[in-house]
């Protein structure tokens, strides 16, 4: 009786602790929107050059899977320096910025009308709501447009991207060398250095190289943690992941440091894997889409609009099967991915991984089926996003792509743990819910 007290008053807290972060993430945002604007607008002149150059898609590649995302960079910076209201609580919720009609830009993209509003006038601009989204990354861009123009932006996102990635890397080969290469295969993948030069791409990579890292940290220490407590890690994780996010490939932020969490806690029960898996996933679902919808809750309170009618809007229009109007399979879908992500390197790659897992088959005749089985579930987790996402995901696919990053992290991380023997992982262990 004491534990089912004890499991409901565990589950009382779930709201509890995403309502704390919502108001934790409002005041944030209402901090960062207090800033003045005057020197972020002057470092903004200083980048309009960088659009002017390179235009809304640039690539660093032939591949598609090379293109930058200038286009909500420029919506990302534009809002970052839309001049301080007189109400703040306001303007933090609708997360304004400056638009022009289309007889003054013609392709009405974001970087086009940043160019001419910080290289010719700004006296046709008008305001442009797009409050949906948290736009948690204002907390931190902000503060940094004021003291640095995107160029240097771009810089310091790459020191830190690569930075975290090394860190990681070098944290999982001082434990067991057997995630080095699915991780560098993944990075491979990821095209960090596509990546590393993007504010849209930036967030999520970011969160998910910290999770990694904190889960190996925590790790490290050796301490005995419920399950319960990790769950509260996944929803922290998803809710970061919303607050961050302007709708990329956010599930790999849950999908890599499961994949690390499983492997550093793997038991020889499939059963128990997947209902870890599970409990973990709703979790991080929870933090995600509560703390979307928290938003639009808090939104309309503070505005006296109705948010949840754009947002669902939004959501029945990238979840249907309609795209550039024409009706799309979920066949189509996947294909489109699986092309967007084709490049020469990890596809080598993986495919020397399998042929040395062929021969370790052949050599030792065994195949540890409950590692494959629970890494394979969790490497179907981009195809039922896909699968929900059809139109954002065929849209979009030059970078949704990235989604099926955790697949070969997943795969390939099985194959290298059978050749060593599965070193890394602990041994059985009773796990605690609570």
């Amino acid at each position: 009786m004491d534990k089912e007290i004890t499991f409901i008053k565990k589950i009382f807290y779930i709201p509890l602790i995403l309502v704390g972060m919502a108001i934790l993430f409002y005041v944030l945002l209402i901090f960062v929107y207090n800033l003045p604007t005057e020197t972020m607008n002057k470092h903004l002149v200083e980048s309009s050059s960088i659009f002017q150059n390179e235009g809304s898609y640039p690539r660093r590649g032939k591949h598609g899977n090379s293109q930058l995302d200038n286009y909500t960079d420029a919506i990302m910076l534009l809002t970052a320096a839309y001049p301080e209201t007189d109400n703040v609580w306001v303007g933090a919720i609708k997360a304004e910025r400056y638009s022009l009609p289309k007889e003054i830009v013609e392709s009405e993209s974001p970087a086009d009308i940043l160019v001419y509003l910080y290289q010719e006038s700004n006296e046709e601009a008008y305001s442009y709501e797009y409050a949906r989204y948290w736009h948690g990354y204002l907390v931190f861009l902000k503060p940094l447009l004021m003291f640095l123009n995107y160029g240097e932006i771009r810089m310091l996102i790459k020191c830190v991207q690569i930075g975290l990635f090394a860190i990681v890397l070098l944290k999982i080969l001082k434990r067991d060398w057997g995630l080095v290469i699915p991780l560098i295969a993944t990075g491979i993948f990821l095209n960090l250095s596509v990546t590393t030069s993007s504010l849209q791409f930036n967030s999520v990579i970011t969160i998910t190289l910290l999770a990694m890292l904190l889960i190996l940290q925590l790790d490290a220490k050796d301490k005995k943690h419920s399950l319960y407590f990790w769950g509260i890690v996944f929803l922290i994780i998803g809710s970061l992941t919303s607050y961050m996010d302007l709708l990329t490939f956010p599930m790999i932020s849950l999908g890599m440091p499961l994949i690390l969490w499983i492997i550093i806690n793997f038991s020889e029960s499939i059963s128990s894997n997947i209902k870890r898996i599970a409990f973990l996933s709703i979790f991080w679902g929870v933090g995600y889409g509560g703390m979307w919808s928290l938003k639009w809750i808090l939104g309309a309170v503070i505005t006296k609009e109705n948010l949840m009618a754009d947002a669902l809007k939004q959501i029945i229009t990238r979840t249907s099967s309609t795209a550039f109007d024409n009706k799309v399979s979920y066949l189509d879908v996947v294909v489109r991915q699986i092309e967007s992500s084709l490049q020469p390197s990890w596809a080598l790659l993986v495919l020397i991984l399998c042929v040395l897992w062929m021969i370790y088959v052949l050599i030792r005749k065994k195949v540890r089926w409950n590692l494959l089985v629970t890494l394979a579930v969790i490497s179907l987790y981009p195809f039922i996003w896909f699968f929900c996402l059809k139109n954002h995901s065929y849209i979009h696919c030059w970078f949704t792509y990235r989604e099926l990053a955790i697949s070969l992290f997943a795969l390939s991380s099985y194959i290298m743990l059978e050749i060593c023997g599965m070193k890394y992982s602990l041994k059985l262990q009773k796990w605690r819910i609570l």
